[in-house]
């Protein structure tokens, strides 16, 4: 199971790129899509619509990164722990933190720097939040995320180890807290409790999220009983994926049509959630499958924080420059889509291969490389 890990870790990367490609192609076209005259639609409107449904269903399975990041991550807490201590050492847990914040503060650093150029001001508090909770831009929220489950792990591991099921009970209520409470705001618009818990619980998602690191956590201690849980199972998993992916994309439409909002985040449903824990399960059902691109997405999976901290500013500015330069570009919104992927892994692992050049190898810029990558 764990020499699986690093290729599904490039699965998700591959996801990540997708999910940040069609957040910026999505809204502008949704808007574009829009029900204005009457509700009905123009003849370019009716030839985009098809566009739309598959990018929402993508987007379904692609927002599924984090959770999978984030389940890889407690793995490797569970795979770290020695078996003779009670849990894992904070030397571990504070020697991946730095690893994983240098390069955090660096890019972020490097956007905010863009940002300002570009005269967009922060305050003093705002700064502080988006370094700490928010991320300065939005695929940052994860990082502050991670460093603290990291930090918590030591606590979570005794649990995970020997009270596991309680743990994943506690921690399925957090992750189901969210939709609930976003389903209450639009039930009761008129309620203020329902709303302000809900932007709290969706600017700070850590609480909600805990089930994927805990899980990654149980299922590193417990890996035998794991391995027979998914064989009992079967194809049950991949049947539930299918539905829930189905349902979710006609969930985001009834939530839109109810609320009135153009672009619904996925991950704030209850679909989504289910989806994510099913293609999980699904992935390690086929756990001695041979896998196509074996040695590439390997590689993926082992540049996967570097790529996830590059590839957004990347496709932020890319997209800038489709809209002076090719603007008909985006009258074709799946090979921006594509295009914006492709970019935005290409350009990480081009640096990456720069950077660790034998000629570069020989002077000092190879000692930067785990600061700019992690």
């Amino acid at each position: 199971m764990t020499r699986r890990l690093l290729y599904l870790n490039g699965l998700a990367v591959i996801a990540a790129a997708l999910n940040h490609a069609i957040y910026r192609v999505l809204p502008p076209m949704l808007a574009a899509i829009n029900l204005s005259v009457g509700g009905r639609l123009g003849l370019a409107e009716r030839l985009s619509y098809p566009n739309l449904v598959l990018l929402q269903i993508l987007d379904l399975v692609a927002v599924a990164a984090v959770p999978i990041f984030l389940f890889v991550s407690g793995f490797f807490i569970a795979i770290s722990t020695s078996r003779s201590e009670k849990t894992i050492s904070w030397k571990i847990v504070s020697k991946r933190i730095i690893n994983l914040a240098i390069p955090y503060l660096i890019w972020s650093i490097v956007f905010l720097v863009w940002t300002l150029y570009r005269q967009e001001m922060y305050s003093f508090t705002g700064l502080v939040r988006a370094f700490l909770v928010e991320g300065v831009i939005e695929p940052y929220y994860y990082i502050p995320m991670l460093f603290t489950f990291l930090l918590i792990s030591p606590l979570l591991v005794p649990w995970a180890r020997d009270r596991w099921f309680a743990l994943l009970l506690v921690c399925t209520a957090l992750l189901f807290s969210l939709p609930v409470l976003y389903y209450l705001t639009i039930l009761f618009p008129d309620s203020a409790v329902y709303r302000n818990l809900y932007e709290v619980f969706r600017i700070w998602r850590t609480p909600a999220s805990t089930f994927w690191f805990a899980l990654g956590i149980v299922v590193g201690f417990h890996q035998p009983e794991f391995k027979r849980l998914i064989q009992r199972l079967k194809l049950m998993p991949l049947i539930f994926a299918i539905l829930a992916l189905v349902l979710g994309t006609f969930e985001i439409h009834f939530l839109g049509l109810m609320t009135g909002r153009v672009w619904i985040q996925p991950q704030f449903t209850f679909s989504f959630q289910v989806l994510s824990l099913m293609l999980l399960f699904t992935y390690f059902y086929f756990d001695t499958v041979r896998l196509p691109f074996n040695s590439q997405l390997n590689k993926l999976g082992l540049l996967s924080y570097g790529i996830y901290l590059i590839h957004y500013p990347v496709q932020v500015y890319f997209v800038e420059l489709i809209q002076v330069y090719m603007p008909r570009v985006m009258e074709f919104p799946l090979v921006e889509v594509v295009t914006l992927v492709a970019i935005g892994l290409v350009i990480p692992v081009l640096l990456y291969e720069i950077v660790n050049h034998e000629i570069v190898n020989r002077s000092r810029l190879r000692v930067y490389s785990r600061l700019i990558f992690g």
